[in-house]
C-alpha cells in the first residue's frame, strides 16, 4: 500500500513539475531558475519579517513610560449625607402617594392597524401608476 501511494505521490510531483518544465523558455538552466526562486522567496520573507517588526515597534519606544504605583493618601470616611439637589433644574416640586390605577393613567391616542391599513390602501388607489411595464 505504500508503494501505491508513493508512486501516486511521485506521478503528481512529476505531473507539475512536467506542467513547469513546459513552461520554462527554451534553454533557460534549471539550476539558475532555482537559485533565483530561493533568492526572491528570501526578499519576500526578509520583507515580511521587517513589515512585522515595523507594527511591532521593534523595541524602540520614543516615549518612556514607567509604573506608578498609586497613592492611597485619602481614604474613605464616614460623613453625614449631602443636601438635596434637584436634578430637573426647576423649582416646582412633585410629589405622589399611594398606587394609581393603569386605567386612570393617561394615555396617547394611538391610530388602530386597521385604519392605517385601509389609509395606505385608499393612498395606493389613488396614486399615480406608471405608464410602462415591464415584463419579463
Amino acid at each position: 500500500m505504500p508503494s501505491l501511494v508513493r508512486g501516486l505521490l511521485i506521478s503528481s510531483i512529476g505531473y507539475v513539475f512536467g506542467a513547469w518544465r513546459f513552461l520554462q523558455a527554451p534553454g533557460a538552466d534549471p539550476i539558475l531558475e532555482v537559485a533565483a526562486m530561493k533568492t526572491a522567496i528570501f526578499l519576500v520573507c526578509l520583507l515580511c519579517a521587517g513589515a512585522a517588526f515595523g507594527q511591532y515597534g521593534g523595541g524602540y519606544a520614543p516615549v518612556q513610560s514607567s509604573f506608578h504605583v498609586p497613592d492611597d493618601s485619602v481614604r474613605a470616611f464616614s460623613q453625614p449625607m449631602s443636601v438635596e439637589q434637584n436634578l430637573r433644574g426647576n423649582n416646582s416640586l412633585t410629589s405622589a402617594q399611594g398606587e394609581m390605577p393603569l386605567w386612570e393613567v393617561p394615555q396617547p391616542h394611538e391610530v388602530p392597524l386597521g385604519d392605517i391599513a385601509r389609509a395606505f390602501r385608499k393612498e395606493h388607489a389613488t396614486a399615480k401608476k406608471a405608464r410602462l411595464v415591464l415584463v419579463k
